[in-house]
């Protein structure tokens, strides 16, 4: 137990090597974000956090034993930015960006086995279980918190930031429960995302982040966020519902927009100033303070 520990300083370790070497490359491989248009930056920013936040996945194999978990966890995420890459840098169809978050998620219910069995008990008369829904209720839910991240990553740090709150509550409870697996996930994941947030949550003596998540990072967040939260329920950590609440403003936010969009008549991927974020700043807020006060 004591050497799973050891996740969070060697993911440190592998995203900040990841980092300093992609800040180089990110021109030359096309993953950068260019100002302009409805864009709120001023200059060229490499779209690689989502990378080295997966760089630090890789000291799982070296704290943990489990063969399969580990060619699970590391085969999914590895399709989840390998599809980010390609839609970062040829910004690819909805659709097909939507059928490979359901394929993640069928593969992280059906392979991993890691599925949503139960909602909880809403009713007040018992755990209402899924049954045969348990698969389909698990992709749908991985795709919604894979959206959900995406479309909340208008602002710098605010997904990080938002993110980080579900790992760190799977990571104490896990920790206090002795889960391994989701011990040793959520120390890596948090170990990226501490690199990530250094380079890119708006400091008061920072003018511009460093880099961005990218389309990568955001879904990769998602399906990582989805699986510990998911895996934790599982477990017995936490009720369903409350799982909902650690994800809830991004989840609200995608859920309001889309509404939105669908009242208005235009499509749900319709690009729009119409997310929480847009609506502080529209207000009069700056975009750090808006990070600040969601």
């Amino acid at each position: 137990m004591l050497l799973v520990w050891l996740a969070f300083p060697l993911a440190i370790c592998l995203a900040a090597m990841s980092a300093l070497f992609l800040l180089e490359q990110a021109a030359r491989l096309g993953l950068v974000d260019n100002p302009g248009g409805r864009k709120a930056h001023v200059r060229v920013t490499p779209l690689i956090g989502g990378l080295f936040i997966w760089a630090g996945l890789w000291c799982l194999p070296f704290v943990l034993n489990d063969a399969l978990w580990l060619a699970q966890v590391l085969t999914l995420t590895l399709i989840t930015v390998g599809i980010g890459v390609l839609d970062d840098i040829y910004e690819l169809s909805p659709r097909l960006r939507l059928g490979v978050h359901l394929l993640a998620g069928f593969g992280m219910a059906y392979w991993a086995g890691v599925e949503l069995t139960s909602v909880g008990d809403l009713l007040g008369t018992g755990p209402l279980l899924l049954g045969g829904l348990a698969v389909p209720v698990t992709c749908f839910a991985v795709a919604a918190a894979m959206n959900a991240v995406n479309m909340v990553d208008g602002v710098d740090g605010l997904a990080g930031a938002l993110t980080a709150i579900p790992v760190a509550v799977v990571l104490l409870l896990s920790a206090h429960a002795g889960q391994e697996q989701l011990l040793g996930l959520s120390l890596a994941l948090a170990g990226g995302l501490f690199v990530f947030l250094l380079s890119n949550f708006p400091f008061p003596w920072r003018q511009h982040a460093s880099c961005f998540l990218g389309d990568t990072g955001s879904t990769l967040l998602g399906l990582l966020v989805a699986w510990l939260l998911v895996g934790a329920t599982q477990a017995g950590l936490l009720r369903p519902v409350f799982a909902l609440f650690l994800l809830a403003i991004p989840l609200i936010d995608v859920a309001g927009v889309m509404l939105r969009r669908v009242l208005r008549g235009v499509s749900m991927s319709t690009a729009g100033r119409d997310h929480l974020h847009h609506v502080l700043i529209d207000a009069g807020m700056s975009p750090r303070h808006a990070t600040y006060m969601i």
